[in-house]
C-alpha cells in the first residue's frame, strides 16, 4: 500500500500549442484551401484557416510547414502526425 505523505504533489500538466502551415489543407467537409494554417493545443484543434488570418496571439509561435495537411475528425491523431514530422524533420537536418 502507497502512503500520501502532505509534501507530495502532481505536476501540473504542460500543454502544447503547435501551428502547422500547410501549402494546402483537404478539410473534411468543404474545398481544399491553399496556404492555410492549423494551430492546437495538445489535443485540441484551436484554429483552421488562411495562414494570414491566424490570430494575433498564436502568429510570433514557431510553426511547422508541411506540403499536404488533412485534419480528421481525431483530434489526438492530428497532433501525433504533427509531433512525427517534426521529429522527422529534425533527424533529417542531422543527416545533412
Amino acid at each position: 500500500m502507497t502512503k500520501n505523505y502532505p509534501f507530495q504533489h502532481k505536476e501540473a500538466p504542460i500543454s502544447k500549442i503547435g501551428v502547422v502551415f500547410a501549402d494546402l489543407l483537404i478539410p473534411g467537409r468543404g474545398d481544399p484551401v491553399k496556404h492555410a494554417a492549423l494551430v492546437y493545443e495538445d489535443k485540441t484543434i484551436l484554429f483552421v484557416g488562411a495562414q494570414k488570418d491566424v490570430p494575433a496571439k498564436y502568429a510570433h509561435l514557431h510553426h511547422t510547414s508541411v506540403p499536404v495537411l488533412m485534419p480528421g475528425k481525431q483530434k489526438f491523431l492530428a497532433t501525433i502526425l504533427f509531433r512525427q514530422l517534426e521529429m522527422v524533420s529534425a533527424s533529417l537536418r542531422w543527416r545533412l
